[in-house]
């Protein structure tokens, strides 16, 4: 999580020009900026590392500007609230981390998506790239971009490098196994 993500905004800036002009629409798209990170964040530690670095950051304009004190005011509110907004998502600390790439496991939600083995088909494809990858405790990333480098990919065998690697390397299981089976039924 990048901490500065709320700090780096035109309401800040409002802030440190002394702009009015504008703060209320400002402020404004901060809050949904701030419940937006509270939604996706993948752990408490991290949502209250960037609400405390953002609280931090707005003490200078305490007391100086009314936006300044409601948005702090709202930051301390969410800071209480991080278990629950963590717990209402899932939980995410499933303790199990993708180790291989993510252009693969773009490619794996895809095709879980195109044969509809999640909750009957009925879930957006969006939905079901961030639940996978919170799943993992990753970071959401440009799903759509992922998937046209794989559509790039079609010019060679397959497009589908990935899920054409572990059919094969199950099928080589399966045959393996089998192998093995009818060893022991030899032997007995």
């Amino acid at each position: 999580m990048t901490y500065n993500i709320l700090t780096d905004t035109n309401f800040f800036r409002d802030l440190e020009s002394g702009n009015a002009e504008n703060i209320r629409t400002d402020y404004d798209s901060f809050i949904g900026l701030v419940v937006e990170q509270c939604e996706n964040a993948v752990s408490k530690v991290e949502l209250s590392i960037l609400l405390t670095y953002t609280e931090v950051e707005l003490m200078p304009y305490l007391g100086q500007q009314k936006y300044a004190d409601k948005a702090s005011e709202f930051l301390k509110q969410m800071q209480q609230m991080a278990d629950e907004l963590v717990k209402a998502r899932g939980n995410t600390d499933s303790g199990l981390k993708w180790t291989g790439k993510v252009i693969d496991l773009v490619e794996l939600v895809y095709a879980f998506n195109e044969v509809g083995c999640i909750n009957d088909g009925e879930i957006k494809k969006q939905d079901l790239l961030n639940a996978v990858f919170k799943i993992f405790g990753m970071k959401p990333v440009d799903y759509f971009r992922k998937y046209v480098d794989i559509k790039g990919r079609y010019e060679y065998s397959s497009a589908t490098f990935f899920l054409d690697d572990m059919s094969e390397k199950l099928k080589l299981r399966i045959k393996e196994d089998r192998r093995k089976s009818r060893e022991r039924e030899q032997n007995r």
